[in-house]
């Protein structure tokens, strides 16, 4: 994909995300937030079993959450996307209202083996792309530079 920046200058505040410590209540009072502001939220799972599982939690506790496998598909303001993934550490962006909150955010980081380093897989690198897209979008639609403005 080809990003062609006009020359003005564009803020993008970038924060980190709430660590959990296995606080699910927690997660559940903050994404209730998040919710009500309107932001578009993706959870990220490292196992598509515990995405499908975190997901139907959720529903349990009156949120639009649902697990999703189309990397393209367009999240809703106020819904939860948890998808298969990994990233170390979530992100929000309060300017377009998007988050990301990973698993590691969520019960802490888990302790392993050192393993040598895989590149990126395709789904994570399309989640990028469609966050970064997304995020474009968003800096244009503010600015008024869309075709249609």
């Amino acid at each position: 994909m080809e990003w062609n920046f006009a020359p003005e200058k564009y803020n993008l505040t970038v924060q980190s995300v709430t660590s959990y410590n296995s606080s699910f209540e927690l997660l559940v009072e903050d994404l209730k937030k998040y919710k009500k502001k309107g932001y578009q939220i993706a959870l990220l799972s490292g196992s598509r079993t515990r995405a499908e599982r975190l997901a139907k939690d959720l529903q349990e506790h009156e949120l639009n959450a649902f697990y999703g496998s189309d990397y393209d598909r367009v999240i809703n303001p106020g819904e939860i996307m948890v998808l298969y993934g990994h990233a170390r550490k979530g992100f929000e962006y309060p300017l377009i209202k998007f988050v990301v909150i990973t698993e590691s955010d969520i019960f802490g980081q888990e302790q392993k083996k050192k393993k040598t380093k895989k590149s990126t897989t395709a789904s994570g690198s399309r989640i990028l792309q469609s966050c970064l897209s997304g995020i474009m979008w968003s800096m244009k639609a503010w600015t008024g530079n869309l075709p249609w403005n």
